[in-house]
């Protein structure tokens, strides 16, 4: 068996900006727990109307994190799941695919 990354969110912080938090900023940070290193990939904040921001990170080594922030247009709090997806495109073939989504709670005001 080959060696593969494997691709995790493993914090997210939703801040908000202004006193009626929109927008909003968002912190992710994303960890390859795998043994191989990963190639560039999409990292997305999503909700369940549609994906609403997304950065590329150019490639992490194994055992490395990668930390960026989004500023994400909606109320979340007006909006079921707010989620992170690492390796949103599936461009990286990794060890376990199902460990690729975080989904957060709505920061509890302002």
């Amino acid at each position: 068996m080959t060696s593969m990354p494997d691709l995790i969110v493993t914090s997210v912080q939703p801040h908000c900006v202004w006193d009626s938090c929109a927008p909003m900023l968002v912190d992710v940070c994303v960890q390859n727990i795998g043994p191989a290193a990963a190639s560039a990939f999409v990292v997305s904040v999503n909700d369940s109307l549609d994906d609403t921001g997304s950065t590329r990170i150019d490639h992490l080594a194994a055992g490395s994190s990668s930390c960026s922030s989004f500023n994400y247009d909606r109320f979340l709090f007006t909006v079921a799941n707010p989620s992170v997806r690492v390796d949103a495109l599936g461009e990286v073939e990794e060890s376990n695919e199902a460990n690729n989504v975080l989904t957060f709670p709505p920061p509890s005001g302002t």
